[in-house]
């Protein structure tokens, strides 16, 4: 996945409508001082693919809206492999519930054309086409705010550990334990089994 533009209201400190070009950038960073709004960005690309972010959740969106604000906008567009889409993401917050509306869209070379209009249509269309869920992009593609610092300033194990969380490498010892659990269940069976012939039919020839 590859951002293409992305344009924000209402999103936590970025009140007024902005719009962002990453068209024509191959390779940036983004800098300024704490508060500017640095971390918003990702967030917001996050939350137009996923409509949650890791710093919040899914109990806290309407925490995203700023300040004074009922309502948060994200448009982003992007592309996945040869295709080009945007995902549309709007959030109002009425007080007592949150109402989201989400529209995705591609890019047919000439035009844009709808693919779903309902969250629920949506959402896994959009984990298809960019080929991670939210914690797979979350673990792979954006390191949650504050990890990458413990990851560079901390021991050797500490690193091996926060890596291993981040990348859910636990999920291979899972699969080993349970391949010997499976390994040893056989076994146990094959020698039951073979304590029986041994037993019952040890006598028997072939006519």
């Amino acid at each position: 996945m590859r951002p293409i533009r992305l344009e924000m209201q209402g999103f936590t400190s970025f009140r007024q409508s902005t719009s962002i070009d990453f068209s024509r950038l191959d390779l940036f960073a983004i800098s300024g001082p704490t508060g500017a709004g640095k971390t918003s960005i990702i967030d917001a690309i996050i939350y137009a693919l996923y409509g949650y972010t890791p710093r919040l959740g899914r109990q806290s969106i309407s925490d995203l809206i700023s300040q004074g604000a009922d309502r948060v906008q994200v448009l982003l567009e992007f592309s996945s492999g040869s295709s080009r889409f945007r995902v549309g993401r709007h959030t109002k917050w009425t007080g007592k519930k949150i109402i989201t509306d989400l529209r995705l869209e591609e890019f047919d070379g000439e035009a844009w054309s709808s693919r779903a209009d309902k969250v629920t249509q949506a959402e896994p269309m959009i984990e298809e086409i960019v080929g991670l869920d939210f914690n797979g992009f979350t673990k792979s593609v954006v390191l949650p705010q504050g990890r990458f610092d413990e990851f560079l300033k901390g021991r050797i194990d500490e690193r091996r550990k926060i890596l291993s969380d981040l990348l859910q490498l636990n999920i291979y010892e899972r699969m080993m334990q349970r391949a010997n659990e499976i390994a040893r269940n056989n076994k146990n069976k094959s020698d039951t089994l073979a304590s029986l012939l041994a037993r019952d039919y040890a006598d028997a020839k072939l006519s």
